[in-house]
């Protein structure tokens, strides 16, 4: 059987949101020199399920945004982000 293959996307910061992000990226700097590993993920979820199957085509430009949210559910708050990926417009 063969082992599924993970992708790694890369997303750039909105300048909109530069003062924070600077900082974000300080603490990880701090935290990759002082604790010489590579820091946790920003955010993750692995308990992730698809409703529908998709495919990343070899070749094709992607939109990828990454957006921040604040949720409240049944009385429960919290902070998450949703990622969405769509064919570009610009090919």
């Amino acid at each position: 059987m063969e082992k599924p293959k993970k992708a790694s996307i890369k997303l750039f910061f909105d300048n909109k949101y530069k003062d924070i992000i600077d900082v974000l990226i300080r603490q990880l700097k701090i935290h990759a020199e002082t604790e010489q590993t590579n820091p946790a993920p920003i955010a993750s979820n692995n308990k992730f399920t698809a409703y529908d199957d998709f495919h990343i085509e070899k070749g094709v430009t992607y939109d990828v945004s990454l957006w921040g949210k604040y949720d409240d559910e049944e009385g429960v708050q919290y902070n998450s982000a949703n990622l969405q990926i769509k064919k570009s417009d610009r090919q």
